[in-house]
């Protein structure tokens, strides 16, 4: 089984979402049937940092390319986690993903909500 490693780094200019003027955000990142978050930043719209890796197990690396990674910013409205406001999602294809180590690059997303 081969492995895919995604790296959550950090996020900036985040819309208030806690009816405060700020944000409790996280991020979830769905491959496959597989759904990952990091770590709650509490009241950190500015540049919250999470610097975290991710590993999904993916059945057949050559069958990335036609996968897609969904990355999806969340407002955490309770200690518990269980209520959620959206920020921002962004997909990525498969393509985009470099098949060895050698080949990643950090890549930036931009998340915009209209």
């Amino acid at each position: 089984m081969d492995k895919l490693v995604v790296e959550v780094i950090d996020a900036n200019d985040l819309m208030p979402k806690d009816g405060q003027g700020s944000a409790s955000p996280f991020v979830e990142v769905e491959v496959e049937d597989q759904r990952q978050r990091t770590q709650t930043k509490i009241k950190d719209l500015s540049e919250p940092d999470w610097n975290g890796k991710m590993v999904f197990n993916i059945n057949n690396q050559q069958d990335l390319c036609r996968k897609t990674i969904e990355v999806t910013v969340y407002n955490e409205k309770s200690s518990d986690g269980h209520y959620k406001n959206f920020l921002g999602r962004v997909r990525i294809s498969g393509l985009s993903v470099p098949l060895t180590e050698s080949g990643a690059v950090v890549q930036t997303l931009w998340i915009s909500v209209a």
